[in-house]
């Protein structure tokens, strides 16, 4: 509306319809694509052994039909839907223009070019503040546990203005600036893994927090391979899983990573989209079978995934990570 000519109602029209084709065409590829992946992926797992391959085929092609049927409705209502609101939206802008009434977003356009909006950098102080005690925490003087105590209310600043404010349609350098701090404070611990580096494992943790929720909002972080390849490595998530056994065997609560901390850890990294589940679970199919507190941290990992997404503090109902839950269900 603030260009010239101003674009007339058939034009918008016309070029929604192209944009609406394009967005089912690829929504829906995108769609066929998972639940031929999933389901070919998990319904095998789920059939008694005894079944014949022919069977479970044919079940596989009929569950992958149907759900694409229901889906294919499911997005092309809402992407219907969605175009009738951006033409109502337009239709009502058109008659404000017409009337001479000034647009709201043409004054939230004067509002940034006055410079009265605050700076990206100025919004995210609190992820600036968490990413410099991290890059601190092992310097400092004072005693470890106070480092700690004011890392967790530096997390609890950033979570609270993320949830209010955070939309992620784009990659802050500060989040970027976390995410680096984090991947080499893991690349620290895992070449050098000391009984008193269990306080900087807890502060990654801690900081993980913040980075998986950005992650859930929409940050795309760039370093998620380095950091998938550090954490979806079997030797370094033996050396987290020892730092579990030194902390029970030494009994001291100063330096203590607990089953459920480093199972939450896991959590955080899938539920952000930070590191693949499936490369995860390949290496902690490995870790249980090799040592008996991967067990119990895989089994928190299973329990907050499914609460979190099905709503319930058990495995039944989750999708992912199947052959780990197997394995699980076996040596009970």
């Amino acid at each position: 509306f603030n260009k010239s000519p101003m674009m007339i109602l058939e034009e918008y029209v016309k070029m929604l319809k192209v944009l609406e084709a394009d967005a089912k065409r690829d929504a829906t590829t995108m769609m066929n694509d998972d639940f031929d992946r999933i389901i070919k992926g998990t319904l095998p797992l789920l059939a008694p052994r005894e079944t014949k391959p022919k069977v479970v085929e044919v079940a596989c092609s009929l569950a992958i039909n149907h759900a694409c049927l229901k889906g294919k409705k499911t997005i092309h209502l809402i992407i219907s839907e969605e175009k009738k609101k951006l033409v109502d939206e337009f239709v009502r802008k058109e008659k404000k223009v017409k009337a001479g009434v000034p647009l709201s977003n043409a004054k939230k356009s004067a509002v940034t070019q006055t410079g009265s909006a605050p700076s990206n950098d100025v919004e995210l102080q609190s992820i600036i503040n968490l990413t410099a005690s991290l890059r601190a925490f092992n310097e400092l003087d004072d005693s470890r546990g106070n480092r700690l105590e004011r890392l967790k209310l530096e997390k609890a600043s950033a979570i609270e203005y993320l949830h209010k404010h955070f939309i992620g349609t784009e990659n802050p350098q500060p989040a970027v600036e976390l995410e680096l701090q984090i991947i080499s404070m893991l690349k620290e611990f895992f070449s050098n893994p000391p009984p008193e580096s269990i306080l900087s494992l807890q502060a990654i943790i801690e900081a993980a927090d913040v980075l998986s929720l950005l992650g859930i909002l929409g940050y795309v972080g760039s370093n998620k391979e380095v950091l998938e390849s550090l954490v979806c490595d079997t030797t370094n998530m033996l050396a987290l899983i020892e730092r579990v056994k030194y902390s029970v065997e030494t009994d001291r609560c100063a330096e203590f990573i607990s089953h459920d901390a480093l199972g939450n850890f896991l959590y955080l990294l899938v539920e952000g989209s930070l590191v693949n589940h499936r490369a995860l679970e390949t290496t902690l199919l490995c870790s249980v079978k090799a040592n008996e507190d991967a067990q119990a941290v895989s089994s928190v990992m299973l329990k907050r995934l499914a609460s979190g997404r099905a709503g319930i503090d058990s495995t039944d109902g989750l999708v992912i990570m199947v052959r780990l839950q197997q394995l699980l269900m076996r040596d009970q």
